[in-house]
């Protein structure tokens, strides 16, 4: 037998091995499973650069959110924006987050979730409040005690924390983000929207506006508010929403989404891609996202197909290692520092090429990143 197959096959069981043994004991998620492999997910080092760029691009972004909510309240912007941002939340929860001494506070820790796509990568979200960071961190140290090319290396989600938090800290858990306004989807479609666009350029600068236009999918936001009747929605070209609920299946290639304030705005509760519906289904939930827009705005959002790619994995049942071709879900987190936005680590999910939407299941591969 080929001495260098025998080597690469203790290689991958001194793997195996090495990741069994830093569970803890007590488990890292309460009934929550995944796929193991031995491999780092690959990235090279053009798309890293450009991955270490997105971070401070983010930051500026959701600089800019906080800016547009601040001044639409006091009258600065559109009223409109602080209403759709506020909707469906509690009174008492509004008031905290325009507190003064809290109203230029950012997150500290930014996890934009990026799909692979043919062209590159698009974002699905940005989570102003991630999970996944233990997990990440622990991923690091694990792979890194057997590849040298991690991303963040073992120890850089910790020292992300020491450095956002230099001097200690008090840890406080909250039922609800201190402020939920930038929790919402929704931004993907103010973003795009027309009498905000001079906004977005003075506050982002045009080639962050340009940057960003390019992997923000377009986005709408479901307000049932009529339109005078010269006015089409953009792109759509039709005069009112119902008129979406009639679309064909090659024309519903659109996500429908919860924004934000819900038990359906985490996770992929709250998603629905309208080609896989039936028509019927569609129009239903086309017709009640315009009837609880008030208490619970939803968006659509232009579909983004990921590519399919090969990462090995364990089959949980015989041991083997084997390749899934799959979807990949690239999560980096960046950390904001005194002096500037550092990727700290990257978490990928690759999910089975069947799955429409990429997230963490038990039919999922999920691993750290690293450089190729």
């Amino acid at each position: 037998m080929d001495v260098l197959f025998i080597m690469q096959v203790q290689e991958q069981a001194d793997r195996q091995t090495a990741i069994r043994a830093a569970f803890p004991k007590e488990g890292l998620f309460a009934e929550k499973e995944w796929l193991l492999s031995p491999d780092a997910f690959p990235i090279d080092r053009k798309s890293l650069a450009d991955l270490e760029q997105l971070g401070h691009r983010l930051f500026v972004f959701q600089r800019a959110c906080n800016q547009l909510y601040q001044l639409s309240v006091k009258g600065k912007q559109p009223e409109w924006v602080a209403r759709y941002l506020d909707a469906g939340k509690p009174k008492e929860l509004i008031e905290f987050s325009r507190r003064k001494e809290i109203r230029d506070d950012l997150p500290q820790v930014i996890r934009p979730d990026l799909i692979l796509t043919e062209k590159g990568y698009i974002i699905a979200e940005i989570d102003s409040v991630p999970g996944g960071i233990g997990l990440t961190g622990w991923l690091n140290q694990t792979y890194s005690s057997f590849d040298n090319d991690i991303i963040g290396d073992a120890n850089g989600m910790l020292e992300g924390f020491r450095a956002v938090v230099p001097n200690g800290a008090d840890i406080v858990i909250s039922q609800e983000s201190i402020k939920p306004y930038l929790e919402e989807k929704m931004w993907f479609a103010l973003f795009w929207l027309q009498p905000l666009r001079e906004f977005w350029r003075r506050e982002l600068g045009d080639k962050y506006f340009i940057k960003l236009q390019e992997i923000i999918p377009y986005s709408w936001l479901l307000d049932p508010t009529p339109l005078p009747q010269h006015a089409v929605i953009p792109r759509l070209e039709i005069h009112d929403w119902r008129e979406a609920a009639k679309f064909s299946q090659k024309d519903r290639d659109l996500l429908l989404k919860v924004s934000g304030f819900s038990p359906l705005g985490w996770g992929s509760r709250g998603i629905a891609l309208g080609s896989d519906l039936p028509h019927a289904d569609w129009e239903k939930r086309i017709e009640r996202a315009l009837a609880t827009f008030e208490s619970s705005p939803t968006i659509l959002q232009q579909f983004h197909k990921g590519r399919l790619l090969e990462h090995s994995y364990w089959d949980p049942d015989s041991g083997e290692l084997k390749l899934m071709k799959g979807r990949v879900r690239l999560c980096p987190y960046y950390f904001v520092e005194t002096d500037r936005v550092k990727l700290r680590g990257a978490l990928a999910t690759i999910a089975p090429a069947d799955k429409k939407f990429v997230h963490g299941m038990s039919e999922a591969i999920l691993v750290p990143s690293k450089v190729q």
